[in-house]
């Protein structure tokens, strides 16, 4: 269990009280003692303001990139972002069209790597195709 506050403080500011209530006309010992009293109110109220900071306010996140810049940058990569495409098609055919449809499974995946890029782009068009309705 952390206790609220810090227990130096607090006994600092009563012993330095009771001793220079103790002291009575004392001023050898009264003076000391409740400097240490102020001193331990002074490092009572800074523990205080100091746990009671706020917090600093979280970072926002970096936002995503758009849909349509990423699947850009994806056609740009060739070869490498065919994957990124046939995913972000699998995905936009779920939301509009087929929501049970299931995503390209590793084989096809395999074969879309091996395409020349002519029937990379053929793919895409058929499949943006039946997407528009066209076929």
């Amino acid at each position: 269990m952390k206790l609220p506050f810090g227990v130096v403080g607090p006994i600092l500011a009563v012993g330095g009280t009771i001793v220079a209530l103790a002291a009575g006309d004392s001023l050898v010992v009264a003076v000391p003692a409740t400097g240490v009293a102020v001193l331990g109110a002074a490092v009572l109220l800074a523990e205080a303001a100091w746990r009671s900071r706020a917090p600093p306010a979280p970072r926002p996140a970096a936002p995503a990139p758009p849909f349509g810049a990423s699947v850009r940058s994806a056609l740009r990569s060739g070869r490498a972002g065919r994957l990124a495409v046939v995913q972000a098609l699998d995905r936009v055919e779920r939301a509009i069209a087929q929501p049970a449809r299931p995503v390209t499974t590793p084989d096809e995946q395999r074969a879309i790597l091996d395409w020349s890029p002519e029937e990379f782009r053929r793919y895409v068009a058929q499949r943006l195709d039946a997407l528009e309705g066209v076929r």
